[in-house]
């Protein structure tokens, strides 16, 4: 049959993410799938599908009794906010003494804080996390629905002070984004092995894949696997020749893991600001770099993300080697993390870059921050707006700091935040001289000339980089239960076998997804910097314009001009 000819100039239909992450997942994170077929809507409102964590609610700022008895009105008869609210309390006190850094006790008043004060900054960014509870625990009842109370919230709000509809909003799951997932949840979930694995068909019973982009998570295909590397390691200059101040790039994911492209003395796994952590540390539970089959220890099957922050960390290497690292642990083994979570690591990171610039403090700052995570918010891009997720991003920019974010990989149009954030037509968040911009990235082939069948793509994307069968680096500790199809010992001849597919002690491995297209841009620009003349300057103005300089000479984003002032 002879096809119809194809029409380029006629904009693709948006293509749905398939939302569906697996059980576990779900369960582990206690979160679910917003479905808008069955969701409680109002008259003329549309949804798109999400995936949120069931029984919580983000509110901006510290909670006030106001907002506690209006949501407390919306969650029903059965339920009620929990008496334990999640606020950062303890960075809006280190906000506080670095604010009296240098001055005297009896200068230092309880009053509203300065407009430029780092208080000030921590109390527009800080977020609460309330939980809904059943109001009696020992009544059996089915799980509270956040999506359902926050819409009975914003009815209450709309009657009695609309200012406040915006101020809550749900704790959506996000996601790391690999070609590693039959399911489609926002790209992790276990895709290596789709479609026969090593030609063993169907292995973990996923049977052949359905779409071309499922091909990527292939052994072969560029799905994880593990490679030999014969090149020598990236050329650092020496710390004894390095001249200056090096760049520095901030990396929130699965943490770094044992390789030795990666010692200490590159990699900063154990990130503060003042006295408190930024990300997770092992008391918040074990590291999916360092522990890689903490999904299904039963059969040890490798988890879907670990070493995910582990390859990000060697594009690095690789793109800018004389860079260090500022490794923020975020992420889990299974590629998820709710959005308080990454709030939580983000605006500590925040505080971090104002107290750099603020007290001139160069070993605190970040250049770049490259962010290879997001997740779909359930409103349409025309109207989506997420003031929580905006709010240390904008700060960000305006800091100094350049964020890079990967646009997805589930070949749609529809946005996917951070990345979304990205000045675009049509965007809320604009281009300014000011602030360094959001960068999306999308994934280039190895060619360098066709974008990957799996990328994200539309005009909210910043530009693209080689993503798709990327070599880099992963833990050299990281061996999972899959065995070699046929191996032997024979005596004197020691051991032979097929290649091992889960066995990266090697230290390198092949992987496909934005998330290692956009460290690759990060890498750019961080070299930018590095061969910049005045990189140890570290005031706002000037740390802005080194950003945008790095980001006009890669991306291609240009700076506008500054804003006339009368």
């Amino acid at each position: 049959m002879t096809q119809p000819p194809s029409d380029n100039s006629v904009p693709p239909r948006r293509k749905e993410p398939s939302l569906s992450p697996p059980a576990y997942v779900l369960n582990r994170h206690n979160s679910r799938v917003l479905d808008p077929t069955t969701a409680q809507l109002f008259e003329g409102q549309r949804i798109r599908p999400t995936v949120f964590v069931g029984a919580n609610l983000l509110v901006h700022g510290e909670l006030s009794a106001t907002l506690r008895g209006m949501l407390n009105d919306a969650a029903g008869p059965d339920f009620e906010i929990s008496k334990k609210v999640d606020y950062d309390a303890e960075l809006l006190r280190l906000c506080r003494r670095e604010d009296r850094r240098g001055q005297e006790s009896g200068d230092y008043q309880d009053a509203a804080p300065a407009p430029d004060s780092l208080e000030a900054l921590a109390r527009e960014i800080l977020v609460s996390r309330v939980q809904i509870v059943p109001i009696n625990p020992d009544q059996p009842l089915a799980p509270p629905d956040a999506w359902s109370v926050l819409q009975r919230f914003r009815a209450i709000a709309r009657s009695k002070d609309r200012r406040l509809v915006d101020e809550v909003s749900l704790d959506h799951l996000m996601a790391a984004n690999s070609t590693d997932d039959p399911s489609g949840f926002m790209g992790i979930g276990g895709f290596m092995g789709i479609g026969g694995f090593m030609g063993i068909g169907g292995f973990m019973g996923i049977g052949g894949v359905s779409t071309p982009s499922q091909t990527y998570g292939l052994a072969g295909q560029g799905g994880r696997e593990p490679v030999a590397f014969l090149g020598a390691e990236p050329n650092r200059c020496k710390d004894a020749d390095w001249v200056g101040r090096r760049p520095v790039v901030a990396i929130l994911d699965t943490g770094a893991g044992s390789h030795r492209w990666l010692p200490n003395s590159i990699v900063n796994r154990r990130p503060r600001v003042g006295n408190l952590s930024i990300g997770m540390t092992d008391a918040d539970g074990p590291n999916p770099e360092t522990h890689s089959t903490l999904d299904d220890p039963l059969e040890g099957v490798l988890d879907p993300a670990s070493g995910h922050g582990t390859f990000i960390s060697g594009i690095i290497r690789q793109t800018c080697p004389d860079a260090n690292i500022l490794m923020i642990r975020v992420v889990h083994g299974d590629g998820a993390i709710p959005e308080w979570d990454f709030l939580r690591a983000l605006n500590r990171l925040t505080v971090r870059q104002a107290i750099a610039i603020k007290h001139q403090r160069p070993e605190l700052l970040v250049d770049v921050v490259s962010l290879s995570l997001g997740y779909y918010h359930e409103l349409p891009a025309a109207v989506a707006f997420d003031s929580h997720l905006i709010r240390p991003l904008r700060h960000l920019g305006r800091l100094g700091a350049v964020v890079v974010a990967c646009a997805g990989n589930d070949a749609t149009s529809r946005h996917m935040y951070p990345a979304g954030f990205a000045p675009h037509s049509g965007s809320r968040l604009k281009v300014v001289a000011d602030a360094c911009p959001v960068v999306s990235v999308g994934a280039y082939n190895p060619n360098l000339r066709t974008k990957a069948m799996f990328s994200n793509d539309g005009d909210w994307v910043s530009c693209f980089r080689v993503g798709a069968a990327v070599v880099s680096c992963l833990p050299s500790t990281m061996n999972g239960s899959v065995q070699a199809a046929a191996s032997v010992s024979l005596t004197h001849r020691g051991r032979r076998a097929t290649i091992d597919p889960d066995d990266f002690r090697g230290g390198f491995a092949v992987w496909s997804g934005t998330s290692f297209a956009s460290p690759v841009l990060a890498g750019e620009i961080l070299s930018q910097i590095a061969a910049s003349t005045n990189k140890d300057v570290i005031d706002r103005d000037t740390v802005v314009a080194r950003g945008w300089a790095a980001v006009t000479a890669t991306a291609k984003v240009k700076r506008p001009p500054a804003a006339k002032t009368s």
